[in-house]
């Protein structure tokens, strides 16, 4: 196994975070992120990159970081994991330990949370935020489908025939370049979770311009024009639920502003992309009105 690696994730509009591993554990797991979430290996990250580096320490080295009273040093002390976290600077330093990942399941949750600290500096630099949702592509044209927990998205995600096309049923990262909103695929981490299902690949690097956003809900098969403060309302709620879920433990002043730029940016993407009410049953072809509001 290489003792070092660097990989890179482009997002819309130019930018991209890039993924620097020191040492063969921190390595391996870098590497496996990046086969699932299509990062592009490269040979180095610029000295004016957005990204994390992840470097394997000694277990000794790593306890005097889990009581640290530095605001900036954030722990996760059932991984051993730590983060120096200078909001000012692009880069953000990562600490884990070899030998405190037993099992595959495990092993998933660090690789979601080592995902989302390599995201972090896009999210506080970029105008890029993550959406709670399914990111679909119908002729070029993409399509955001969010809603609440349980509604069924990940259903509605498995059931859109061809030519449909299903880049991601669960998160996905969006980015106002200023010539359009765009999407791109994040990796469904809960496979992991379960260890029930192999794990799949996912084209991270993939962008679609988003033409349409859709809240689902459920009882029949139809899309309706939402009013603009309920669509804010929703798409916004998306945003932040997923900057809750796994920025949870960000200090409070990097928690506000991103809770602030979802604010901003889903407004902004409501403006700029018609919005629609989503009705879809079990067994309907829901995609039948979707169909038609794209080529209307």
């Amino acid at each position: 196994m290489r003792e070092t690696f660097t990989a890179m994730l482009p997002v819309a509009g130019g930018g991209a975070t890039f993924y620097q591993a020191t040492g063969p554990f921190a390595t391996e797991i870098i590497q496996r992120i990046a086969n699932i979430a299509g990062l592009k290996s490269v040979d180095s990250m610029p000295d004016d990159a957005f990204g994390c580096r992840f470097t394997e320490i000694q277990r000794e080295e790593a306890e005097k970081y889990i009581s640290s009273p530095d605001p900036e040093v954030i722990t996760y002390p059932e991984n051993y994991l730590t983060v120096h976290l200078n909001p000012k600077k692009k880069i953000i330093d990562v600490y884990l330990v070899k030998g405190r990942y037993l099992n595959e399941q495990k092993t998933g949750f660090l690789m979601r949370c080592l995902y989302y600290l390599g995201v972090l500096p896009l999210l506080i630099h970029a105008n890029t935020v993550c959406v709670h949702g399914i990111l679909a592509e119908l002729n070029g044209k993409g399509a955001i489908i969010s809603g609440p927990s349980g509604i069924g998205k990940s259903t509605a995600a498995r059931r859109l025939p061809p030519p449909w096309k299903i880049h991601s049923d669960d998160c996905l990262l969006l980015t106002d370049t200023g010539n359009g909103i765009f999407a791109q695929p994040v990796p469904t981490w809960s496979i992991y979770f379960a260890n029930t299902d192999k794990p799949r690949t996912f084209d991270g690097a993939k962008t679609v311009k988003v033409e349409g956003l859709f809240m689902l809900d459920r009882d029949k098969n139809a899309v309706e024009p939402l009013d603009k403060m309920q669509a804010i309302v929703g798409f916004t709620k998306s945003i932040g639920d997923m900057t809750k879920l796994e920025l949870g433990r960000m200090p409070d002043n990097i928690r506000k502003e991103l809770f602030l730029k979802a604010l901003s940016l889903g407004t902004s993407a409501v403006r700029k992309i018609p919005a629609y009410h989503l009705f879809a049953t079990i067994d309907g072809d829901f995609w039948t009105p979707m169909r038609q509001v794209f080529e209307s």
